[in-house]
């Protein structure tokens, strides 16, 4: 992921705002936007762009539990970052994994389609 640290914290109401955010997703599929949020993408599906939304979602929840609770946060090598996302970083499987998540929302929230 990348962070857009730029205009942080004005509202984007321009075509050029749009895609100067667009440029920091080159290479990547997240972005935090400071002051803003989480973005995600994929070029493989809607699906797979959810899915890295939630996961990063997640990693920042539990960054903020790790900072609260006052440890030392232990980094993964970077060997086995790329290795986790040479195994499980693919589009493919971001959409994959998201179809449990579909499949929980159409059997709990019926309505949600409507």
């Amino acid at each position: 992921h990348r962070v857009i640290r730029s205009e942080a914290g004005q509202v984007a109401v321009e075509e050029r705002a749009g895609l100067t955010v667009a440029d920091y997703f080159k290479g990547v599929k997240a972005v935090v936007h400071q002051n803003h949020g989480l973005f995600s993408s994929s070029t493989h599906s809607i699906d797979s762009a959810c899915f890295w939304f939630i996961a990063l979602e997640r990693c920042c929840r539990q960054q903020l539990l790790v900072d609260a609770s006052g440890h030392k946060p232990v980094p993964v090598t970077e060997q086995r970052a790329r290795y986790s996302r040479e195994h499980v970083g693919s589009d493919y499987i971001g959409w994959l994994h998201f179809q449990t998540i579909y499949d929980q929302l159409v059997r709990h929230q019926p309505d949600l389609f409507d």
